[in-house]
């Protein structure tokens, strides 16, 4: 199998690692998945002491050059691909898309439905929007045996009231039955990418997003990206749970992990408190159906809790 672009010493942990979990995974689903450089080369440090390596994904593996932001991509067999560290064992849906709000029903002043988001969306026009902030601690799930779902947690700009999302956070998922934890970015419509943090339940998160003249920083707990975009709105900034896409949109939410609530405090847009930008509360509703909403904001218009209901 042809890894082109990785350094020897990272391809060759991922070509054995293929090999042997080739056949497990060969009737799964493809996933793409995006790695920049910098987390490539933590990946491959750490696989040379793992004990197993358990996630495999098939498809085209795009590595993010550090210098000048070029893309050098390989083109992977259709059975085998990059495996990921035990610590990472990802679910497709976990490779998939964290999503703009899906359709918005207003059904109160100040609160609206969505399929996939629950928690706080600020919007205004085009530019309104520059930085956005929260801290939370990262929410336990219970999982079935056999179980595959998902829980994003993030803050970002834009995707309430357009069709780009920046974006960075958190996931407590259920994998085949076992509760799993892991950090990403995204910079919607492109992929996920998995950031090198080292994460389980009740661990403290803190991420932000700030942009200024198109280039956009990322962080969450020392960890920052550097990204590029001109084609944000910055007309939207939230704070939100989300069930993720299986698949960039069309074939809509996967099953939301049952998540112990989610309390998310020092929330701010703008670099004011979260209150004062008059955001929306937004409640995850699916088919009459709600999956999780959000409590009131606290009394430091700042602070509020995300509630689980429903698969």
């Amino acid at each position: 199998m042809l890894l082109a672009g990785l350094a020897d010493d990272h391809a060759e942990p991922l070509r054995q690692a293929a090999n042997g979990v080739a056949a497990e995974w060969a009737d799964r689903e493809a996933a793409r998945l995006l790695l920049d450089a910098a987390t490539l080369a933590e990946i491959g440090a750490q696989a040379r002491s793992a004990v197993v390596w358990r996630r495999l994904a098939s498809g085209r593996l795009g590595v993010r050059a550090g210098a000048g932001g070029a893309m050098r991509r390989a083109w992977v067999g259709s059975v085998v691909g990059l495996a990921m560290l035990a610590a990472w064992p990802l679910s497709a849906g976990s490779l998939g898309l964290r999503d703009p709000a899906g359709q918005v029903h207003r059904i109160a002043a100040g609160t609206v439905t969505t399929p996939n988001w629950a928690g706080y969306a600020a919007a205004g026009s085009v530019g309104s929007f520059r930085s956005v902030s929260a801290s939370w601690s990262q929410p336990k799930v219970t999982c079935a045996s056999g179980e595959n779902s998902d829980a994003s947690f993030w803050v970002g700009l834009d995707g309430y009231n357009s069709r780009t999302v920046e974006q960075i956070g958190t996931d407590s998922d259920c994998v085949n039955g076992v509760a799993t934890y892991f950090a990403w970015y995204e910079m919607y419509p492109k992929r996920v990418v998995l950031l090198p943090v080292s994460l389980t339940f009740n661990d403290s998160v803190t991420a932000s997003v700030v942009v200024v003249n198109g280039v956009f920083k990322l962080s969450l707990n020392g960890k920052t990206v550097t990204q590029v975009s001109r084609k944000a709105a910055l007309s939207s900034a939230e704070v939100i749970a989300e069930a993720p896409s299986a698949n960039h949109g069309p074939f809509g939410t996967v099953s939301l992990a049952d998540f112990v609530a989610a309390s998310f405090n020092s929330a701010t847009v703008n670099g004011s408190m979260l209150a004062s930008a008059s955001p929306d509360k937004v409640i995850m509703e699916n088919g009459g159906v709600i999956k999780a909403s959000p409590m009131p904001l606290g009394g430091d218009g700042e602070s509020f809790t995300v509630n689980w209901s429903h698969s």
